[in-house]
């Protein structure tokens, strides 16, 4: 694997550390690139399993005029940090949720033309928004394509009518299909997220969603695995026997992992991250700067921003959730949606660098102490990926 070093940053030379990024990511990602993050919390109805921060649509236009002025007030507050954005090229922007398309396009078009006023945007830059199924019109994605976007990742998360009920989902897998078909007519790519280990889950589910992944014209999956957190906020805590079956379907995990990566890989899916798969090189740009320890600024509630000022310093910026909604003064209104910011040591950079980079195909070099160490993981290990990392932190003398 051929490498290229990463930008000299002070923060990867600790204790003789120098971190090596792989040639494709130099490739792919310019040490200048930032992403930016737009996160809409909104649904039509909440998601037993979801850990997001989410709410029904009753906030809307407040949120918006709230995002309007966060966005347009960034630009003071990074140059008061001293963040160098002027010397940054933005060629990714995401807009997730919650459910993005319950957003009117001409809200989508005054937030658009607000970053692109304040920010230097990249002539090919992925623009991608995620969409749930049974929104999804021949107008709302006409609108969309006439606004730039040129990525959509559809929330499926299974083919199987029983998965879906089971999920809390309104649509069927019929008309998902034809949503996803219709989406072709305007895009051509498209990412859906899928989800297995739910409750009362069985293998033929997984080899049905297979069987219909051939005939769809898509190029890329997230294909997540159904995990508990111990959030009660989340909905499955208040149901005993849900929680007791998705404790139970994790002994199926390495069944299911094997079959996902296995057949995905028949039909010409290239398992580049640990959920993720792509086709025909259509990797997930936005995705690859979390991984590869990018920055990035996300506006919203609880949307995190990380950047990294005069290669030294790294700051983790979280941003308020509900008191998000507040009446804020406009003079200062980034800082104001605030709720903490993390300055990120240099020892915890390596570990996290480390940790996101193995979640990849490509993974990083590192020389320490003289030493050259090729830190790869193969993906039908990804399964193994927090013993390895462990592994790797001895190896180097981390303390975690």
């Amino acid at each position: 694997m051929k490498t290229v070093k990463i930008n000299n940053r002070n923060f990867f030379k600790l204790n003789s550390f120098n971190i090596y990024l792989p040639s494709f990511i130099n490739k792919s990602l310019p040490i200048n690139s930032l992403g930016i993050y737009i996160h809409f919390p909104f649904c039509q109805k909440i998601c037993f399993y979801c850990d997001f921060f989410k709410l029904t649509p009753l906030k809307v236009n407040l949120s918006f005029n709230n995002l309007i002025n966060e966005v347009l007030d960034s630009k003071n507050y990074l140059n008061k940090i001293g963040y160098p954005y002027f010397d940054k090229i933005v060629n990714s922007i995401y807009i997730g949720g919650g459910t993005p398309n319950l957003i009117n396009p001409s809200y989508l078009e005054k937030i658009f033309d607000i970053i692109y006023s304040n920010f230097k945007i990249s002539l090919n830059t992925e623009i991608t928004i995620e969409l749930n199924p049974e929104l999804i019109t021949s107008n709302y994605l006409k609108a969309l394509k006439n606004l730039g976007i040129n990525r959509v990742s559809i929330g499926v998360q299974s083919f199987n009518l029983f998965a879906l009920r089971i999920l809390g989902r309104l649509s069927n897998p019929s008309s998902i299909i034809s949503k996803i078909d219709l989406t072709y007519k305007y895009f051509d790519n498209i990412s859906i997220d899928l989800i297995y280990l739910y409750p009362f889950q069985k293998t033929k589910s997984i080899i049905e969603n297979i069987n219909i992944i051939k005939n769809l014209p898509i190029n890329h999956i997230s294909y997540y695995a159904l995990d508990i957190y111990n959030d009660k906020k989340v909905i499955y805590h208040q149901f005993e026997n849900i929680l007791k079956e998705i404790e139970n379907i994790k002994n199926n995990f390495d069944e299911f992992y094997d079959l996902i990566h296995n057949s995905l890989k028949d039909l010409g899916f290239e398992h580049y991250e640990v959920s993720n798969f792509t086709k025909n090189k259509k990797y997930s740009i936005h995705n690859l700067k979390y991984w590869y320890y990018f920055d990035y600024i996300g506006f919203g509630p609880s949307a995190v921003s990380k950047l990294t000022i005069n290669n030294q310093k790294i700051y983790r910026i979280n941003k308020k959730q509900l008191n998000y909604f507040g009446n804020f003064n406009k003079g200062s209104y980034f800082k104001q949606t605030i709720e903490n910011i993390e300055e990120i040591d240099n020892l915890t950079a390596i570990k996290e660098i480390i940790m996101l980079a193995l979640r990849t195909k490509w993974g990083l070099k590192i020389k320490y102490n003289n030493n050259i160490y090729n830190l790869k993981l193969h993906p039908l290990n990804f399964k193994n990926l927090n013993s390895y990392i462990y592994k790797i932190y001895d190896k180097l003398n981390i303390n975690y």
